[in-house]
């Protein structure tokens, strides 16, 4: 699956920021909720360079994503905490995305 190969939870940018944003966490749901804020919080919306094809280890750096690739980094740091976890996704029609993607995006179509 696409998503699990982008999660790279063993590059270390990705495990530092794991155990960063665990430091001082207890619980599972406090990592968890930690995990979520920086997500929401530090990673700004918007199109990486690269659009899907991004890593995980990649958006960090990038501090930019929309749903795809924010859903990829959440992935890979829940798994380099050892929290279970796994993608769940569905396609959408792209003209629905008309007025927030660039025009010229519009014209491509999933394959």
């Amino acid at each position: 699956m696409k998503y699990e190969s982008l999660s790279d939870s063993e590059h270390p940018i990705v495990a530092g920021k794991a155990m960063e944003l665990a430091t001082g966490k207890t619980s599972e749901m406090e990592k968890l909720q930690s995990i979520f804020y920086y997500i929401r919080d530090e990673i700004k919306f918007g199109f990486p360079p690269r659009w899907d094809n991004v890593r995980a280890s990649q958006t960090i750096s990038y501090k930019v994503g929309y749903c795809n690739t924010k859903a990829t980094l959440f992935l890979a740091l829940c798994r380099a905490l050892s929290i279970p976890a796994r993608v769940h996704y569905g396609l959408i029609d792209i003209q629905i995305m008309r007025g927030i993607l660039p025009s010229p995006i519009l014209g491509w179509k999933y394959r």
